[in-house]
């Protein structure tokens, strides 16, 4: 399991002939929003999971090519999500791809919610 250190809008910006341009760059917003340290730690020593960086994307990386060029772009990133950040006070259940095997399956992991909210029931 994948406990989001940070939750990185991986493909929000620009394309331009230079490459990529965060959507941070180009003064609209922020492509990078980190929960809460102590929760993080709290979450990952309680499931064992591993905390660390998670891309959400528009679109299902479907390539090596595609996985490798959002690695590059964010190093250290653990797995990709979709809609990671639709909501930034409720979260949605995300499918995450693991970026290190070949052919991970895809797995269900709960949304979360902020202290004293409540978070989606686990998918069984």
């Amino acid at each position: 399991m994948v406990v989001a250190d940070a939750i990185v809008a991986a493909d929000l910006g620009a394309e331009t002939p230079d490459g990529f341009v965060p959507v941070t760059e180009l003064g609209f917003g922020t492509a990078v929003h980190r929960p809460d340290p102590a929760l993080v730690a709290a979450v990952a020593a309680a499931t064992g999971g591993t905390a660390g960086p998670v891309v959400t994307v528009s679109t299902v990386t479907g390539s090596a090519a595609r996985a490798a060029e959002l690695a590059a772009r964010h190093p250290g990133v653990l797995v990709e999500a979709m809609e990671g950040s639709a909501s930034p006070r409720r979260p949605p259940r995300t499918a995450c791809r693991c970026w290190n095997c070949a052919r991970s399956p895809t797995r269900s992991v709960p949304g979360t919610a902020p202290p004293g909210g409540s978070a989606p029931p686990s998918p069984r």
